[in-house]
C-alpha cells in the first residue's frame, strides 16, 4: 500500500511508508531528540481501482470511501557536528517516522464531502497518477489545514464539518 500526501500549499505531494499508518487514536511517544512537533488535519480517500495518468474529470471513479486523518511533522534536534545540509532533510525524516499518520476508522462516502474538497481530491488523484501508478488500497491524503504546533503532553483533537478525526496524546 502506498500513502500519498497532497500538501495544502498546492500541487506538491510526497509519499509515506505504510509503517506511518496508525488506525487507532492513542498516545504517541516521541523520540528523545525531538525539537518540535506539528500536525495538519487531513481528509483521506481509499483508492478502489488501479490506474495511471487519470484525468481530473475521471478521478472520482477511482475512490469511494473517505475519512479524517491527523498527519504529524516531527523535527529532530541536530547534533552539534551536523551541517545545515542535514537540517534540510529533517522534513524527509519526519515523513518517514512510524506512526506519523493517524486515520479515523469511521469512513463515509466521499461524495458527502464539500464540493471544493472533492475538486482538490480529484486534482490530487490526477496529479499523483501522472508520476506514480495508483493501486487498489492506496491512500490519498489531502491536508486541509496549515501545520498546527503542538507541545509535549498535549492532547490533539480536531473537528471539521461533522467529520470524525482521531484523537491523539503526545508524550
Amino acid at each position: 500500500m502506498n500513502i500519498f500526501v497532497a500538501r495544502k500549499s498546492g500541487n506538491d505531494f510526497y509519499n509515506k511508508p505504510d509503517g506511518a499508518l496508525e488506525q487507532e487514536s492513542g498516545t504517541l511517544y516521541l523520540p528523545d531528540n525531538t525539537e518540535s512537533i506539528s500536525y495538519t488535519a487531513a481528509i483521506f480517500v481509499k483508492i478502489i481501482k488501479a490506474g495511471k495518468y487519470i484525468g481530473t474529470e475521471f478521478s472520482s471513479r477511482y475512490y469511494n470511501l473517505a475519512g479524517g486523518a491527523l498527519n504529524l511533522y516531527i523535527t529532530l534536534k541536530l547534533q552539534s557536528n551536523q551541517s545545515r545540509y542535514e537540517e534540510r532533510f529533517n522534513f524527509f525524516r519526519s515523513t518517514m517516522m512510524d506512526r506519523s499518520l493517524f486515520i479515523s476508522k469511521n469512513l463515509f462516502e466521499a461524495g458527502l464531502l464539500p464540493k471544493e474538497i472533492i475538486e482538490k481530491i480529484n486534482l490530487a488523484v490526477s496529479e499523483i497518477s501522472r508520476i506514480a501508478s495508483l493501486k487498489t488500497g492506496d491512500l490519498i491524503v489531502l491536508e486541509i489545514t496549515d501545520q498546527i504546533p503542538v507541545n509535549k503532553n498535549d492532547s490533539v483533537t480536531f473537528n471539521w464539518q461533522d467529520i470524525q478525526f482521531p484523537s491523539l496524546r503526545i508524550d
